[in-house]
């Protein structure tokens, strides 16, 4: 069946990115008055092997003064806490998470064993 393409659909997709760009503008105004700007990483447990039938891929992080995460082209605000990751839809070995703070960014890299 193929979907039919609105004009609704490409509103409903603007403004969900404005929406994030509005809550990372009030989070970086936010970190700017803080004394201590670094990041800093609080906790961040994965497991390297798969989960639940080998497709699925839980990362749980929680880290201070941090604007968004980005994971394989997703982008998610600093309120999200943890991401289950579908691991057919990824071909890659390891997963780039990269963490973006006021003027610092950080990048790890998560191997995933088969």
């Amino acid at each position: 069946m193929i979907q039919a393409l609105l004009y609704s659909n490409f509103i409903k997709l603007a403004s969900n990115k404005f929406a994030f760009v509005i809550k990372v503008f009030i989070r970086a105004c936010y970190i700017t008055i803080r004394w201590d700007r670094r990041l800093h990483q609080n906790y961040l447990r994965f497991s390297t092997r798969y989960n639940f039938d080998n497709s699925l891929f839980i990362l749980e992080f929680d880290f201070k003064n941090v604007l968004y995460y980005k994971i394989s082209n997703i982008y998610k605000s600093h309120t999200d806490k943890n991401i289950v990751f579908n691991l057919n839809n990824y071909p890659e070995k390891n997963i780039q998470f990269v963490i973006v703070g006021l003027f610092r960014k950080k990048v790890i890299i998560i191997p995933i064993a088969s």
